[in-house]
């Protein structure tokens, strides 16, 4: 699946160095570009529909409920020594990285 995120990235803009991350309902793939070729990949187990299932319980999703996703996907991006003090642009693919991009542009226009 990480082969397919960086084919469709490379087709579409002149990316030389970046991070590609694709957040399916199952899983999330990360990949590493530098000087237009796939350096490193990997393939998390977590997607955007279990790790709802798996960390918000309620209609209502708490600053505790939050704080427990965030520590449980950190400690799965430290285990990329590759990606450790890398300063890179993300592009993000799939339909989770549109929707996070719509509500930014959301709340953006709102500080406005």
């Amino acid at each position: 699946m990480a082969y397919y995120g960086y084919v469709g990235v490379a087709q579409s803009i002149d990316l030389q160095d970046g991070i590609i991350n694709v957040i399916g309902g199952g899983s999330t793939e990360i990949t590493l570009v530098r000087k237009r070729k796939m350096a490193e990949s990997h393939s998390f187990p977590s997607g955007a529909v279990n790790l709802n299932e798996a960390f918000t319980k309620s209609d209502r999703v708490t600053n505790e409920q939050i704080n427990q996703l965030r520590t449980y996907l950190f400690s799965h991006l430290q285990t990329l020594s590759w990606l450790h003090e890398v300063e890179l642009p993300v592009i993000g693919i799939g339909g989770s990285a549109k929707n996070l991009f719509r509500m930014h542009q959301g709340k953006s226009r709102k500080n406005l």
